[in-house]
């Protein structure tokens, strides 16, 4: 493959799943069913955490930077989140669209800081008035392992002891998936537990998590591959291809179509990140990849099938203008 390299660190889609976007180590990319473009204004920074507003016509990159960014579809700077401390490795927005969790702080989308540290760096909207935390004191959580039920003002309603601090939250709205060390919990959005689990008898610690209806994904470092199970732990599917990121956006089922899970792929950079991003069909086995650069893209399957620019690629043997139907709404 004579591509550019682009290493590629997180993924997300559009609620609807009319786009995915992608975030490199320079640039955030969106791809639809026409193929991608790179979007602008975004950190220059390595981007580690991306969420679509639930119209999808907003996205929030949070970086390296301590910054999370708003950026419309077209690329416009909508507005900059900053000044509490630490990588911004989760950013989400409540169901509304008029607020962002992202570090330690809630912000409305003009950027008006609502609560500062009042939140942990690992945490997520559920709904309007619920969001999940690994606890608002560090310290306490390296301690006595928490996963916190909060409210947007950063009352604490509900804890659940963990055995080891939380590296990743997920949901879906009606369910959470939580890893902690090699385990993985899995919740409905009221706390009750409805699985917990040894990450698929591996031992690997989670690197990477995704969660929609019964499906859990997560990779391990250790790994290069992704397993897709049920909540009570089943044998597992593999999906080879994994480039084991470093943040928990490395992996993100389509919501249109939660058969679809995308991940980073392609050959390890030093970073942890790939040079592609894989489009899995757990259903058909089916597999996609997508290349991205400044100004090029491309799309093959594993047939050779392919859009885009197939001098890059000595495995495109027909272009199928058809290829991406499948895989965005």
């Amino acid at each position: 493959m004579a591509f550019p390299a682009s290493s590629t660190a997180c993924v997300a889609w559009s609620r609807v799943g009319d786009a995915l976007a992608v975030g490199s180590l320079r640039n955030a990319f969106l791809w639809t069913r026409t193929g991608a473009r790179v979007l602008k204004n975004t950190n220059r920074a390595p981007l580690y955490a991306l969420a679509f507003s639930p119209q999808g016509e907003m996205l929030a990159c949070g970086s390296e930077s301590k910054t999370t960014k708003l950026v419309s579809r077209g690329g416009k700077a909508v507005a900059s989140l900053s000044g509490d401390s630490g990588v911004v490795t989760h950013v989400s927005f409540d169901p509304r669209g008029e607020r962002v969790l992202a570090g330690r702080a809630l912000w409305t989308t003009g950027g008006e800081a609502i609560k500062r540290k009042t939140f942990s760096m690992i945490s997520t909207f559920v709904d309007d008035e619920t969001i999940l935390s690994a606890g608002p004191v560090y310290e306490e959580d390296l301690v006595h392992p928490t996963l916190c039920w909060m409210t947007p003002e950063g009352e604490v309603t509900r804890k659940v002891p963990l055995a080891a601090p939380v590296r990743h939250i997920v949901t879906d709205g009606e369910h959470v998936a939580v890893s902690y060390a090699a385990r993985i919990s899995v919740f409905d959005a009221r706390g009750l537990r409805l699985g917990d689990f040894e990450r698929h008898k591996s031992g690997q610690t989670v690197s990477g998590l995704a969660l929609s209806g019964a499906r859990v994904a997560s990779g391990g470092f250790g790994d290069t591959d992704i397993w897709v199970t049920d909540f009570a732990g089943a044998p597992a599917m593999r999906l080879p291809g994994y480039a084991r990121p470093l943040q928990h956006n490395g992996i993100a089922f389509a919501p249109h179509a939660p058969r679809i899970v995308a991940a980073l792929g392609g050959p390890l950079a030093p970073s942890g990140g790939g040079d592609c991003v894989w489009l899995h069909d757990v259903e058909s086995g089916r597999r996609v990849r997508l290349y991205v650069a400044e100004n090029v893209w491309l799309a093959v399957d594993d047939g050779g099938r392919y859009m885009g620019t197939a001098a890059l690629c000595d495995d495109a043997k027909r272009e199928d203008t058809s290829l991406l139907d499948a895989l965005f709404a």
